[in-house]
């Protein structure tokens, strides 16, 4: 009987051991982080105001990233995917304009770092690194350091924040994980059980205590609005706004003078 357990557990071991082998070659040897990732190669900085490029090295990489000095509350942003740091030039000059002390970081696979590899843990040790050296250089605390993430940026920030590195956030158009929203929207169950790259904050927001401001539109066709009302209750501190009838790409052109001053009100 013992040896029969043995070889049971020896057999589903080893065949444990290929799927693994099997999902780590498929993520990283073909075309499949493509499918997923939807990197842009223009590639140059925005002007906010009083910039200064920030170009450090991380590994075998150089992290790129727009700091633009304005006050000693610092937000950091995160762009969404398809996007790189100068598409979120207009929500950075709104803050600017209002006082805040901006940083934009640009992925690894992306516009400016076009050329280094694209992947979840790439990104987010890319991030750190730059947030840390920001902090130590320019003597931001981390409790004046907020987070502004949207659509993948979201689940960016959220790491950022369960690593301690902020201590609000505000999340717009966020998901539970990537294989959730293409379970949901593209192809059913496999996503589950092929994708490495998880950006899964469902997992990470009841370990969040700090602040979280979650913002999406009920007729988002990417990711679907449901999707924030589940991560509102899984994060201990958090609050919703509900934007009426706006969708993914065109939800700040639905942001009402009510909710700008909520935003503000949140991070003050």
């Amino acid at each position: 009987m013992k040896k029969k357990i043995l070889l049971f557990a020896f057999i589903f071991l080893s065949l444990f051991i290929i799927y693994l082998t099997f999902i780590f070659c498929l993520n990283e040897f073909t075309s499949l982080r493509k499918k997923i990732y939807l990197p842009r190669k223009t590639a140059y900085y925005p002007t906010i105001g009083n910039d200064k490029k920030i170009m450090i090295k991380n590994n075998n990489r150089m992290v790129n990233g727009l700091l633009s000095l304005n006050g000693k509350k610092l937000i950091v942003f995160f762009h969404g995917n398809g996007a790189i740091i100068n598409d979120l030039e207009f929500l950075a000059k709104i803050f600017y304009r209002n006082g805040y002390s901006i940083l934009l970081i640009e992925y690894p696979g992306y516009g400016l770092s076009y050329d280094y590899k694209l992947s979840e843990r790439n990104i987010y040790s890319d991030c750190r690194k730059i947030i840390n050296f920001v902090k130590s250089e320019y003597n931001f605390s981390t409790s004046d350091t907020y987070f502004f993430g949207w659509s993948l940026g979201s689940a960016v920030a959220t790491e950022m924040m369960k690593n301690k590195l902020g201590s609000k956030m505000i999340i717009v158009s966020s998901f539970t994980s990537v294989p959730d929203v293409v379970h949901q929207k593209f192809i059913k169950i496999l996503p589950y059980f092929i994708l490495i790259d998880r950006f899964s904050s469902k997992l990470k927001a009841r370990h969040i205590k700090e602040p979280v401001l979650l913002i999406h539109g009920t007729k988002d066709r990417l990711i679907p609005y449901e999707m924030s009302l589940k991560l509102n209750k899984l994060f201990p501190n958090s609050e919703l706004i509900t934007i009426n009838n706006a969708d993914h790409v065109n939800i700040f052109r639905f942001m009402t003078e009510k909710i700008w001053m909520k935003i503000f009100k949140f991070y003050s």
